[in-house]
């Protein structure tokens, strides 16, 4: 995920986090149909309607999103990843999705 401002909500499924400025995404998300949300935050804490989208996961699979701040939206990147940035992403230190959301 790129360009998501910190203190947005982000969650899957029904697991959300308020995230910080080093947040890249999740890895290890188990195959199959997820909910993939995020709600702006104002700066006074005022939280926007949630936003999200369906995804059908596949084993081993990396999705590549990027935050419109303007529109405040998510978005394909700028670039559609390379096999290089690929697997660059899927080194990245993402936070695995909790045991308890899988």
């Amino acid at each position: 995920m790129e360009d998501m401002p910190p203190g947005t909500e982000f969650g899957i499924d029904y697991a959300s986090w308020s995230i910080g400025p080093k947040f890249r995404g999740l890895k290890m998300v188990p195959p199959g149909l997820h909910f993939v949300f995020y709600s702006a935050v104002s700066k006074e804490g005022t939280v926007a309607p949630r936003s999200g989208f369906f995804h059908y996961f596949k084993s081993k699979e990396i999705v590549v999103k990027r935050y419109d701040t303007q529109e405040e939206t998510i978005v394909p990147p700028h670039h559609l990843p390379h096999s290089r940035d690929r697997h660059h992403a899927s080194s990245l230190p993402l936070p695995a999705l909790p045991e308890m959301v899988q």
